[in-house]
């Protein structure tokens, strides 16, 4: 249904370090670096209708948006405990607590703050 989804970022570098990391965790590779992108994953094809592009722009600070996030399937609660640590120790942060909430078991919560 999806082919691609693009966020907007105003410090690519960090946003670079954060979504490497949990990109990586999720064993989805990177497949473009430059100075004004970053993106992750395959695009759509024929041959492949399920792949999700997923890209980071270089941009102006974003205006705040309530609930902006994506949830990625992480398959089972063990790699999400795992890729949740990752990104919480590559400049990640939870509003709720020390540890990934009970409910996620098998999908992974990922806000977009800026």
């Amino acid at each position: 249904m999806l082919d691609h989804v693009s966020i907007t970022v105003d410090d690519i570098e960090t946003a670079e370090i954060f979504y490497d990391a949990v990109m990586a965790a999720l064993d989805i590779p990177t497949v473009k670096r430059s100075e004004a992108q970053l993106g992750y994953s395959e695009r759509a094809d024929a041959n492949h209708t399920g792949r999700i592009y997923i890209s980071s722009l270089r941009g102006v600070r974003p205006e705040p948006a309530f609930r902006r996030h994506w949830f990625f399937n992480a398959g089972s609660r063990a790699a999400v405990d795992a890729i949740w640590h990752t990104g919480i120790g590559h400049g990640g942060s939870d509003d709720g607590g020390a540890e990934p909430p009970p409910q996620l078991s098998s999908v992974l919560l990922c806000r977009v703050s800026h």
